[in-house]
Order: structure tokens, then C-alpha cells, then sequence
């Protein structure tokens, strides 16, 4: 994927809605405040954009009750605060989009899981 299609799967984890038409060139999300076409979509170089995605990844990994290593690795590991924060100070937003993206693609795959399985 590409960082547009990732900032595409990042808002609509986020739960922007949909809106527009592809045919006239205007699709994109809107996000209770504002309309953003595709190319404006900017989790992959703002902290203001990043910081709430990271914030509700962080929430599901300690609200929900998964039983697996995978879950674990993401709890323990890729979220955990002592990980993160170098990379905070570093300023090093496409690490922490990358985990995030990561994130969402498996939380994803959970979910279908338990909505076919």
C-alpha cells in the first residue's frame, strides 16, 4: 500500500465518513469538522493528525481481551510507552505511522475474524 491508501485505512478506522463522488474527482472523508479529499489526508506527516490514531489504538489494545501472542506483541511491545517515546523525541512520525498502519491492518483482520468466524 501506498501512503494515500494507508491514510485512506486510517480514517476510516478513525470512522470519518465516506463522502464524495470518484467520478468528479471529489471523493475523500469527512471528519466532523471538515471535508478531505484523498491527497489532503495527512496521518503520515502531522502529529495533530497521528496523535489520535495512536491514542484509539492504544485504547483497543487495553479494552479489548484477545488471547494470542500477536495481541500481546501489541500491547507489550509495539504500543508500549517505553518503546514509543524515543521515537517521540526524535521526532519520528513514520515510525510511529508505520506501527500504527501495521496495527490497524491486523485489528482489521481480528474483526472479520469474529464477524465470520
Amino acid at each position: 500500500m501506498n501512503i494515500q491508501e494507508n491514510n485512506k485505512l486510517i480514517a476510516e478506522f478513525m470512522e470519518w465518513r465516506h463522502e464524495g463522488s470518484s467520478a468528479r474527482g471529489l471523493t475523500g472523508f469527512w471528519n466532523g469538522s471538515g471535508y478531505f479529499t484523498y491527497s489532503e489526508l495527512k496521518f503520515h506527516e502531522s502529529w495533530d493528525w497521528l496523535m489520535p490514531v495512536v491514542k484509539h489504538c492504544t485504547d483497543l489494545t487495553r479494552n479489548f481481551e484477545f488471547c494470542s501472542e500477536q495481541y500481546l506483541y501489541w500491547q507489550n511491545e509495539l504500543f508500549h510507552p517505553d518503546y514509543m517515546l524515543s521515537e517521540f523525541i526524535e521526532n519520528d512520525i513514520s515510525s510511529i505511522y508505520s506501527r500504527v498502519v501495521e496495527f490497524i491492518k491486523w485489528y482489521n483482520e481480528q474483526d472479520a475474524r469474529k464477524s465470520f468466524g
